[in-house]
């Protein structure tokens, strides 16, 4: 593992690009927690860490990023998300109509960034740091299927590698991949910039001869964890809305009860709200 791939000098440049206050939107994952470790020891940088959670529980990643807050003695900013149906109600409204976020999936995972960029401009911080931009690695579910068929999940041969490259490629040229052109707006209407350091050419270029298996075997996102070993053993990705958060259970039910009560998708409650 004493190897490196070379991402942490890009991200070194990446910190350069921002002015004032800063906070790193942080949850359990390597992508968010890799940031604050190199703002800290390669830019010398004091970010501020911020994360959420349902207001009615303590998630797996508001507690991994108030953890990493404390061992590098960094500002944490909690951010507990309102769990009643008619503030839900109003967000979902707003986030559709005023900030023209349609898709099912930018809904449910972006939902607390309102009150993210809130927090921010009540406290006068003007840039937010994420980790969009995970889509180097391909661990979504359609591209695990269609690799697997394809039987280039164990294989590092250049069909496996022109499969992956393909993917990556098709992903980085989506204008709203990850959904960060959604979560820029929002931030443009908070008076907060978004920095993205993962979508970056540099480290895309990095990784352009590698198959999956290359960047996700011992450990998945293996390179990030290689750059930054206090993450090795760090539990695997989950989707901030996933898991133990219950953001995106609620979000969807809520939208379906006053929406669409007969929908079995959230999708049918949030194009009654677009119009559709």
């Amino acid at each position: 593992m004493a190897m490196s791939y070379g991402i942490r000098p890009i991200l070194r440049k990446e910190w350069k690009k921002i002015s004032g206050s800063l906070a790193i939107a942080t949850s359990n994952g390597v992508d968010s927690k890799a940031l604050v470790i190199s703002a800290v020891e390669d830019a010398e940088y004091l970010p501020t860490v911020i994360s959420l959670t349902l207001d009615d529980r303590e998630s797996r990643d508001f507690v991994g990023a108030r953890d990493i807050a404390n061992e590098y003695d960094l500002d944490f900013i909690p951010v507990r998300l309102p769990t009643d149906a008619a503030t839900i109600e109003r967000d979902i409204v707003t986030m559709i109509r005023t900030h023209k976020i349609f898709t099912k999936t930018s809904i449910e995972s972006h939902w607390g960034f309102i009150y993210i960029f809130d927090e921010l401009r009540r406290r006068k911080i003007n840039a937010l740091v994420t980790g969009h931009g995970n889509s180097h690695y391909q661990n979504t579910k359609n591209a695990l299927v269609g690799l697997h068929q394809s039987g280039y999940l164990k294989s590092r041969s250049p069909d496996a590698v022109a499969a992956l490259q393909k993917l990556r490629h098709k992903a980085f040229a989506k204008p709203n991949e990850d959904g960060l052109r959604d979560v820029r707006r929002m931030g443009e209407a908070y008076g907060v910039s978004v920095f993205t350091p993962w979508f970056n050419a540099e480290i895309f270029n990095l990784f352009t001869d590698k198959a999956w298996i290359d960047l996700n075997k011992p450990k998945q996102k293996y390179p990030v964890r290689v750059e930054f070993p206090t993450l090795y053993n760090n539990d695997p990705q989950i989707n901030l809305q996933c898991g133990d958060s219950g953001i995106r259970d609620l979000v969807a039910a809520t939208a379906i009860k006053r929406w669409k009560p007969s929908a079995k998708s959230s999708i049918a409650a949030y194009n009654v709200v677009a119009g559709r």
